[in-house]
C-alpha cells in the first residue's frame, strides 16, 4: 500500500478541518449530555490537534526563514 506523504501546509490543512469538525459536535447541545471523562478526552484530542498545528505552523515559519 503506498502511502501519501503530505507537505507541511496540507498537514496544517487536514488538522484544521478535523478540528473545526471536532469543535462543531463540542458546540452542540448534545456534548454537554457526555460524562465528564468523555468531555475531557473529546477536549484533549482537540487540544492534541491545536498543539499539532501550532508545531507545523512553527515548522513552516523556522523553514522559510532558514530560505531567506
Amino acid at each position: 500500500m503506498k502511502t501519501i506523504s503530505l507537505d507541511a501546509d496540507d498537514q496544517i490543512d487536514q488538522k484544521l478541518e478535523q478540528l473545526t469538525a471536532l469543535l462543531e459536535v463540542a458546540r452542540c447541545d448534545d456534548f454537554a449530555s457526555y460524562n465528564d471523562q468523555i468531555q475531557n478526552r473529546y477536549l484533549w484530542a482537540c487540544s492534541c490537534l491545536a498543539s499539532d498545528i501550532k508545531t507545523l505552523y512553527q515548522q513552516e515559519i523556522d523553514q522559510q526563514e532558514v530560505q531567506v
